[in-house]
């Protein structure tokens, strides 16, 4: 499904193989579900009816940064948008430390990123939660986001 991210087409009918993966596509694509006497508009607030707290420590900025550079590109997030956020994670382990993985994809869901950029975004914080580190190119390692960015 991910190839058909903002594809532009004026309708795609999803059959569901599989409740777990579809539920998660459905969320992230938020389309409008047809039905047969009826479609349903996707939601824009966040299940329980509250919007999403703003993350801290500039991590809210970062990811919007992200987001802004990935749908730049028809394929989605670039190996070096990826080593800044990697090097940043390993450079500023305080700033992401009290941020969940969930909170992180449900930010990149909100921001309309393409699954497949929600998925590696996500993966670089569980990685790094789980105490990984990253193999950055040496042009990015000592990258970290600034407060421009952060803000």
């Amino acid at each position: 499904m991910d190839a058909l991210w903002q594809c532009g087409a004026d309708a795609i009918a999803v059959i569901e193989w599989n409740e777990e993966s579809t539920t998660e596509w459905i969320a992230d694509a938020k389309p409008v579900q047809l039905f047969r006497d009826e479609s349903v508009e996707p939601d824009t607030v966040a299940a329980g009816g509250e919007a999403h707290a703003q993350l801290p420590n500039g991590v809210e900025g970062i990811l919007e940064h992200i987001a802004d550079m990935a749908a730049g590109y028809s394929a989605g997030l670039k190996w070096n948008e990826e080593d800044k956020l990697k090097a940043d994670m390993m450079n500023n382990p305080g700033r992401w430390e009290p941020i969940t993985v969930e909170q992180v994809r449900r930010k990149c869901r909100d921001l309309r990123m393409r699954p497949k950029d929600v998925d590696t975004v996500a993966g670089f914080l569980q990685r790094r939660k789980e105490g990984r580190r990253f193999n950055v190119t040496s042009s990015y390692r000592d990258f970290k986001f600034n407060s421009e960015t952060t803000k």
